[in-house]
């Protein structure tokens, strides 16, 4: 069966316990003070057989999770254009230039954590200057021209409808709405025709 608290819970429970002497109700009225927004409902049972001279106590919490934040409020983690070092050329700068960094800091730095740092921003200074941030990529594939003209037009309407909710407005974007959808289904389903072209072009070359 699974434990329902933490190994740090039952130590604080133990702690407390120990802090009054063996008193099980002072532990309980002490538990609670000291952790009144996750503790509920704690009893006591006096008639319970648990092959202890210690009453059995037992208490309902609600365990908290701590989220570790990482980063100061605002700041994002560094990515890379990590699909570069498909590129031959690309892999053997970055290779190359990592390595002079790294031993210029072997030929300086002595103490390991010193070291480890400036690791750190070798390696993240690199991929800054060779790799550069990733490329967003693009929507959709068959999101073209005439899609993205309805689909501003669509967003047109809708400002104008939250800004003033007339019934006109209100009906403006409805048929706004629906014109959207037309070019951008027909440009899909062309665009899986031709790639299911494709893969049976593929396919019939394979055989």
């Amino acid at each position: 069966m699974a434990s329902i608290y933490t190994n740090g819970e039952y130590a604080a429970m133990g702690f407390v316990y120990g802090f009054c002497n063996g008193n099980a109700n002072a532990a309980c009225r002490e538990y609670s003070s000291r952790h009144i927004c996750s503790l509920h409902n704690v009893r006591v049972f006096r008639g319970a057989n648990v092959d202890s001279d210690h009453f059995l106590s037992i208490a309902y919490v609600y365990a908290r999770i701590a989220l570790e934040k990482t980063n100061t409020p605002g700041q994002k983690p560094n990515r890379y254009n990590i699909r570069k070092l498909k590129d031959p050329i690309v892999r053997d700068r970055y290779e190359s230039e990592l390595d002079r960094c790294i031993q210029e800091v072997d030929a300086v730095e002595k103490d390991i954590d010193s070291i480890w740092d400036k690791y750190s921003d070798a390696i993240s200074d690199t991929a800054t200057k060779v790799l550069g941030s990733p490329e967003k990529d693009l929507r959709s594939p068959w999101f073209e021209e005439e899609c993205e003209k309805a689909t501003n037009t669509k967003n047109e309407a809708y400002q104008a409808m939250i800004q003033r909710e007339m019934r006109r407005n209100v009906e403006m974007y409805r048929q706004k709405l629906r014109m959207e959808k037309h070019p951008h289904q027909y440009k899909k389903t062309q665009w899986e025709k031709r790639e299911l072209e494709k893969t049976e072009l593929l396919r019939a070359h394979k055989q």
